[in-house]
């Protein structure tokens, strides 16, 4: 029995040559066992990923919920279960990085620096990149944060890369966060 799937050729021995990586996204129940057998086109999925852009804000709709990307100072501005808002950055710290002598520099996305990299039936990823900026505008450490969401499923997946741009032996960092505002009585887990 087919299973809903998503492929994508990540990379090839030449150009236009022999598939080198594929990257296969799916919907599975971890009670099963799969085999993949990649012949005729997959069978689409059920429930399918939207991804769109709203005010100048990439939104990944899983069906289950949506994230707004985007925000002055974190890449995920919002997430949505339906039309209840769950958080916001929107007055919060949103991604931010405190050095050694406790100076604290926030995530600014420079110019529009946030890029579909997949989307498709099955899943979508959205990169987001810039610097971590102190209060003055100096540039402590760059950042690149991929949000990958799966149809039909309420959570997505966020990677964080930290960019070290400045000497290690004059700059180190003993915090970094990601903070939200949670909408009262929304009940919000998060989970690292």
């Amino acid at each position: 029995r087919q299973t809903p799937l998503q492929r994508e050729i990540t990379g090839r021995w030449a150009r236009d040559g022999a598939i080198q990586w594929l990257r296969v996204d799916a919907l599975v129940d971890p009670a099963r066992t799969y085999r993949l057998e990649l012949t005729a086109p997959a069978a689409a999925p059920a429930p399918a990923m939207s991804v769109t852009t709203q005010n100048g804000k990439i939104v990944l709709d899983t069906g289950a919920a949506r994230y707004v990307l985007g925000g002055a100072n974190s890449p995920i501005a919002e997430v949505w279960l339906g039309e209840h808002r769950l958080a916001t950055s929107a007055g919060a710290r949103g991604l931010y990085v405190v050095d050694q002598t406790g100076r604290e520099a926030s995530a600014v996305l420079d110019g529009n620096n946030s890029l579909v990299e997949s989307r498709g039936p099955v899943a979508a990823c959205v990169r987001c990149e810039g610097f971590y900026r102190a209060a003055d505008g100096a540039p402590l450490a760059r950042y690149i944060v991929r949000v990958e969401a799966f149809a039909g499923l309420p959570q997505a997946k966020v990677t964080h890369t930290l960019v070290l741009s400045e000497d290690t032996q004059k700059v180190w960092f003993r915090e970094i966060g990601w903070e939200f505002s949670v909408d009262a009585g929304a009940g919000v887990r998060a989970v690292f």
